[in-house]
């Protein structure tokens, strides 16, 4: 179990499963099925103390000590989460955000996909899409369950990437997140453009299938024009 704190606020995160060789069950109002960016969907829960505010746009950002290192900055991250959210028509709902290492996002991503390895970021919805961008209306009309769900990501794994993209040409057979970033050599911004991809996720879209994926791509070229982070050329 993880104790975060934004604002003053704090909140319980719980992994469901075996993590750090303790066990957690799942909830069973979120659903067990995975995704990643390579995406993930996990069951988890929140316990809010009295007094704390939630379902009105809480944006959670654990740093876990890789902000500063890597010079991030947790109000642009909030402020890329709310635009984001903003765009897509859920600016109500809270997002939590854990900033971690490849050794955490490994085990998670074994757990929930059966991965042995790290990756850039995983998303875990709170709720099933109806569609892609569509979400149900909240099971129950209390604050607790206007969330859209959890983020991952492994800044390490992302720096690395960034790294070896340097000494290529950017990647041509690709759009939308993954193109943009194969040419952004700027942390944060590779950060931020994940996050779009990320948040895609948690409201339902998916780039299994080759329409999904158009569909995907072109959503995340919209939002990243809209944030100023993909530029006509790009």
């Amino acid at each position: 179990i993880r104790k975060l704190s934004t604002s003053g606020s704090h909140l319980i995160y719980k992994l469901p499963g075996e993590c750090n060789g303790r066990y957690f069950p799942p909830t069973p109002h979120r659903r067990p099925e995975p995704f990643s960016s390579t995406s993930s969907s996990l069951s988890s829960s929140r316990i809010v103390p009295e007094g704390v505010s939630v379902g009105r746009g809480v944006i959670t950002v654990d740093d876990e000590d890789y902000v500063q290192p890597h010079g991030l900055s947790i109000s642009v991250l909030e402020e890329t989460v709310r635009s984001i959210r903003s765009v897509l028509g859920y600016p109500q709902f809270d997002v939590y955000l854990l900033l971690t290492d490849d050794t955490t996002i490994r085990e998670i991503n074994l757990d929930s996909r059966g991965v042995d390895g790290p990756t850039d970021i995983l998303s875990f919805p709170f709720a099933e899409a109806t569609a892609a961008g569509v979400l149900p209306t909240p099971e129950f009309d209390i604050p607790e369950y206007y969330s859209l769900g959890d983020m991952i990501v492994s800044v390490p794994y992302v720096a690395a990437r960034m790294e070896e993209d340097k000494s290529l040409a950017g990647v041509d057979d690709v759009r939308g997140v993954s193109h943009a970033m194969s040419t952004e050599f700027n942390l944060e911004r590779r950060i931020r453009m994940l996050l779009v991809h990320g948040i895609l996720h948690l409201v339902g879209y998916d780039h299994i299938e080759d329409r999904d994926y158009n569909i995907m791509v072109a959503k995340e070229e919209e939002i990243l024009k809209e944030l100023g982070l993909l530029t006509e050329g790009r």
